[in-house]
């Protein structure tokens, strides 16, 4: 049976290679196929032939269930031209709403709508009054206009399009105007929900305990978010396995010691302790569930330990492992898409490392200093073993992790967790605020730890560049050595340290190769110049408290890549959508040299600052960095942008040169021309202003004659850019147009000017590439 499970989990796992959906027919063999294989490996007599054939059956049926489900969950998102227009529908709302600085955003499901292919759909809304009324449960009547599912597209960092795809969301979009219709049912879960939420604003680390007691982490800071993900933590304010388990864990406990005093107390034995107990911590883990509003973490790990305490109660052999394995497969069965979430690799690789460390030993010491130096050896390993996956998925992992959660993982399960669900019983039912007014103030005075300690903790962050393929066959040799092995381990952890140095003091820099990356960070702007070796960032995306596209974008992608710190960091202008993100570059990468204008001065005193202007020529690597405008001293206007030459040398000794202008204007263009004339000629433009028809006049672009202009867009938004009356005009010039809000981010090899961009890289979640005339 495992065998067929693991191969239906092995199937499910090609989603992550199909780059199209397969035809019917293919399904329909596939189907055919499986069932076959299960029928001839259940009738054959020989065991090997036996097991090979209903592994493959569970592999062959696995792909053909998660093509399906992605099938059916792409075709659910709502389509052209109903994502472009405006609709009126009932809708009731399905999550809490998080209110942002200039918005609120939450969840509806559709009860009715006038076009019925969108009744039933799932849609994720802004509303941009100055109100945000709406609570969880209320159904409201709102005209909405619906935007196309799409979002930047990078080589690293967050996939707003494969986000919606796993998050099961048809259709995003804003709302035009409401009318509240019914409120929540009184006594709903919905409603119990909302009344904490609210009672919960109130205390200062209102985002920490949302987060902690409803799996709602909308009013966390950024700040706290980049302390937990530097220290490892990031897991610990994310409802997840964990959470249920402790929950579960620690009410089995205390329901399991009841009992048994109940029962000593009473004349003869009233409940079986163990039976009493089990049954208790599912119903517990399942009211915490719903607190958290059933979310699929939770659902997944609520299964997990439900599963167990039912194969325990039937009293099978090894009850954990199949309970365990009957999760997994009630998980693949009811949501293959499952396989696309990082909690369900690190939820099972968990428990699994568990299972193989603590389950079928001899020898165990029973002492408490035993079960210390075992609770030790466990988190050590586990924090081991899912650096790999972290390292796979998120191209970074905490050293300072396996230190953090040795120390945190207990404190959190035996002190804070249920001091919180304490401190929510008391608020509730004797409207008592004075516990959870203390564990806020612990929180803040933790946070404040954190941050003390987060400048002399760099060493720890562990980022490099790993194959795929490696990585998986690193976490199948620890996976191994999990096993009772004796002297065998030693020999394959020194074979996973011998797969593992060459990665670590691998090189990066190719001197023969210079690059231009220009990420794709929606309307804003944000461009890497490296030769592999000396990295310049030119802008660095839109940033504010609740985003930033270097967190999200930028950094991921600088990380894959092995860059560690910048040698120069350009910010053409103040605006929000070029220089949003500087504040958080500094304080994550050192940075040896900062170009800006004098408006950077009012944050302060910044090390290695210099004002932009015109006349600065400097060199770095293989770049020749020349400065043409502005002439001095400048508030931080579009017209006031840092424009920039740059040239390097091919390793066919010719010169290549790109022409990057931030956001200047005609006036500004109109007198670069005619100061400079040819000497503005560059073989890359990157547009003024995103390509806005304030900008690219025909002056400039005759002087630049570009053979390549970029355009640094966000496709559907509401600037419609570029321009298309500035698109003819580049035309005239005959120059090879490039947009990122139709490409994704673009690689450009300085050597040759060939290019890449990554839509081209087609995932079953990502929308195609469009032409410009389509952007």
């Amino acid at each position: 049976m495992f065998k067929w499970i693991f191969g239906l989990l092995l199937g499910c796992c090609s989603i992550f290679v199909l780059p199209t959906f397969p035809s019917t027919i293919i399904l329909v063999i596939c189907f055919l196929l499986a069932l076959s294989l299960l029928l001839f490996g259940n009738l054959s007599q020989k065991v090997v032939v036996k097991e090979l054939a209903v592994f493959i059956s569970g592999l062959a049926l696995g792909f053909c269930w998660v093509s399906l489900s992605a099938v059916i969950q792409k075709d659910n998102q709502v389509k052209p031209p109903h994502n472009q227009s405006a609709h009126i529908i009932e809708a009731e709302i399905d999550t809490l709403p998080v209110i942002y600085p200039e918005y609120c955003r939450f969840k509806v499901r559709v009860l009715e709508a006038a076009k019925k292919s969108i009744s039933g759909k799932a849609f994720l809304l802004k509303d941009y009054a100055q109100t945000c009324p709406y609570q969880l449960g209320e159904k409201w009547e709102l005209k909405v206009k619906l935007k196309p599912i799409y979002g930047p597209v990078n080589e690293a960092g967050f996939d707003y399009e494969f986000y919606m795809f796993q998050s099961g969301i048809d259709g995003k979009g804003y709302i035009k105007s409401r009318q509240l219709i019914d409120h929540a049912a009184p006594f709903s879960i919905s409603t119990v929900r909302q009344e904490l939420y609210n009672q919960l604003n109130q205390f200062e680390q209102a985002g920490v305990l949302q987060a902690l007691i409803l799996g709602e982490k909308g009013k966390m800071s950024s700040s706290q978010r980049e302390l937990l993900r530097e220290f490892g933590l990031s897991h610990l304010v994310a409802i997840s396995g964990l959470h249920i388990s402790i929950i579960a864990g620690v009410s089995f406990w205390l329901l399991f010691k009841l009992t048994g005093l109940l029962n000593l107390l009473c004349s003869r034995p009233l409940l079986s302790p163990l039976t009493f107990a089990l049954v208790g911590s599912c119903v517990v883990a399942l009211l915490y569930s719903a607190l958290a509003d059933f979310s699929i973490p939770t659902l997944r790990a609520l299964i997990m330990w439900c599963s167990v305490v039912i194969s325990r109660l039937l009293m099978r052999e090894a009850a954990f492992l199949l309970g365990l394995k009957m999760a997994l497969l009630i998980i693949i069965v009811g949501d293959p898409l499952s396989v696309l979430s990082a909690g369900f690799w690190m939820s099972f690789l968990a428990v699994t490392v568990i299972s193989l460390l603590l389950f079928g030993r001899i020898g165990h010491d029973s002492s408490a200093v035993g079960k210390l130096k075992t609770l030790v050896h466990l988190q050590i390993a586990i924090t081991l073993i899912l650096m790999i996956p972290s390292l796979l998925l998120f191209q970074e992992a905490s050293g300072l992790g396996l230190l953090a959660n040795l120390i945190m993982i207990p404190v959190f399960s035996l002190v804070i967790l249920p001091l919180i669900l304490l401190a929510v019983l008391v608020m509730v039912l004797f409207n008592g605020q004075w516990l959870m007014f203390y564990l806020s103030q612990s929180i803040d005075y933790f946070f404040s730890s954190l941050a003390d300690l987060s400048p002399y903790l760099q060493w720890s962050q562990i980022s490099i560049s790993i194959q795929p393929w490696l990585l998986i066959t690193l976490l199948i040799l620890a996976l191994a050595s999990c096993f009772p092995m004796g002297k065998l381990r030693a020999p394959l952890v020194s074979m996973m340290a011998v797969l593992l140095l060459p990665s670590v003091f691998a090189s990066n820099f190719d001197s023969s190769k210079a690059e231009l990356i220009v990420y794709d960070v929606g309307h804003g702007l944000a461009v890497l110049l490296t030769d592999g070796e000396r990295h310049i960032l030119y802008d660095t995306g839109y940033g504010n408290e609740n985003f930033s596209a270097f967190e999200s974008y930028v950094y991921p992608s600088l990380q894959k890549r092995g860059v560690e710190q910048l040698d120069v960091l350009i910010l053409s202008h103040r605006d929000n959508d070029h220089s949003g993100g500087a504040g958080e570059i500094l304080t994550t990468l050192p940075v040896d040299k900062v170009y800006a204008g004098s408006w950077f001065q009012e944050k302060g005193s910044i090390p290695g600052y210099e004002p932009c202007r015109s006349g600065i020529k400097t060199k770095v690597g293989r770049f020749n960095l020349e400065f043409i405008h502005p002439q001095g001293s400048t508030p931080g206007r579009n017209n006031d942008s840092c424009v920039l030459k740059v040239s390097s040398t091919t390793v066919n000794n010719d010169r290549v040169s790109i022409l990057l202008t931030g956001d200047i204007e005609k006036s500004t263009e109109y007198r670069l021309a005619e100061l400079f004339g040819q000497e503005l000629n560059a073989d890359i433009l990157i547009a003024p202003h995103h390509g806005s028809k304030s900008s690219s006049s025909y002056p400039l672009i005759k002087m630049v004659n570009p053979k390549m202009v970029i355009f640094p867009t966000e496709r559907y938004s509401r600037y419609r850019l570029p321009n298309a009356t500035v698109l003819k005009r580049y035309q005239l010039f005959e120059p090879e147009l490039l947009d990122t809000g139709c490409l994704g981010q673009l690689l450009i090899n300085l050597n040759t000017l060939d290019y890449r961009f990554l839509r081209q890289e087609s995932k079953l979640w990502r929308e195609a590439p469009c032409s410009l005339t389509e952007n």
